[in-house]
């Protein structure tokens, strides 16, 4: 997983994905720095997105697949910083 200083250094943020239904984590496993936890009829995408380009083709893929974003979150630093 890419380190929060690197992700820093890059511009990149920590996103927090909540989308509708539970969804196979196989769908997302080329973005290996994305966690894929499920909850409740719900599928939590959680990680670091080094850059705007990457974003769209998570959300692109999102899309393509026919999937309900229910809460999209950029987590800021002391949000981390407390997660860690």
């Amino acid at each position: 997983m890419v380190e929060v200083d690197q992700l820093k250094e890059s511009g990149g943020h920590i996103y927090r994905l909540v989308l509708k239904g539970n969804i196979n984590e196989n769908h997302f496993q080329d973005y290996s720095s994305i966690q894929v936890e499920q909850e409740e009829n719900k599928t939590i995408l959680y990680g670091p997105i080094k850059d705007q380009p990457e974003l769209r083709g998570l959300l692109n893929r999102i899309f393509n697949l026919n999937l309900s974003i229910l809460a999209l979150y950029q987590i800021s630093e002391s949000e981390e910083a407390t997660n860690s």
